[in-house]
């Protein structure tokens, strides 16, 4: 997972997040047989405070996709996000 700090100045933090799960070796999978393994159409993913569960700085639905690679899993794509209670 890549999460990129980017300061606004403003004096709270505002982050961007890029997270991809792949299906392993999906690249080598029929799409038959990657349709059958994939049989999640949503994951939600949720990132919180390590030490501070209820600081949350992401909570959304990644939906199943093909990537550009050939593989399938997950993506989910945010910008501009903070953490907050």
């Amino acid at each position: 997972m890549a999460i990129v700090r980017k300061d606004e100045g403003t004096g709270k933090a505002s982050f961007s997040v890029g997270l991809n799960i792949i299906l392993t070796g999906s690249k080598k999978l029929s799409p038959q047989q990657q349709e059958k393994l994939l049989t999640v159409d949503k994951v939600r993913v949720l990132i919180v405070d390590a030490s501070d569960p209820e600081n949350v700085l992401v909570d959304a639905e990644a939906s199943a996709r093909e990537f550009s690679t050939g593989s399938v899993g997950y993506g989910l794509s945010i910008r501009e996000t903070q953490f907050k209670k």
